[in-house]
């Protein structure tokens, strides 16, 4: 009785563990969504323009870059891995990914403030994965990088 007792209760903490982290993964997430939002209306007059050539009255600023590296929670780890067991778009990763691509360009924008930058052209954005597990086969944090660079203009208003 008493090895089922201890059982039980190694379960609970197991399971208590898995909802704190789940708990605080969710408000953390929806904290910086709430916090890229506000930052995002804050940047919305700098243009962010995949052309290459600037228009006649920009002044070259210089190279801009916003780079960023999220991890990934092992509840979103965990849930990914029974996803990979049926199939189907990985949700929890595409989160991670858009939250990752958000952060990058709010960088970079925030970068092209401080050289006095108020349009970007020829933006790229580079997407990396970093790996979860070491030669040593210890589990260690596992997410995802983004980089994001372009060139900074000044485009005089008349």
């Amino acid at each position: 009785m008493e090895d089922f007792i201890a059982l039980i209760i190694q379960i609970s903490v197991i399971v208590l563990l898995v909802f704190i982290g789940y708990y605080f993964g969710r408000k953390k997430e929806k904290n910086h969504l709430k916090s890229l939002a506000i930052r995002e209306s804050k940047m919305k007059d700098i243009m962010v323009l995949n052309l290459k050539n600037p228009p006649e009255k920009a002044v070259l600023c210089g190279l801009v870059i916003g780079e960023v590296v999220i991890a990934n929670d092992y509840f979103k780890t965990m849930m990914a891995g029974l996803r990979n067991l049926f199939g189907g778009e990985l949700t929890s990763y595409v989160t991670l990914v858009d939250r990752a691509r958000r952060e990058a360009k709010l960088r970079l924008l925030e970068h092209a403030t401080k050289v006095k930058g108020n349009l970007i052209l020829n933006v790229r954005f580079e997407t990396s994965t970093i790996a979860g597990r070491s030669n040593n086969k210890n589990n260690s944090g596992s997410g995802v990088e983004i980089l994001a660079y372009g060139t900074a203009y000044h485009l005089k208003h008349d």
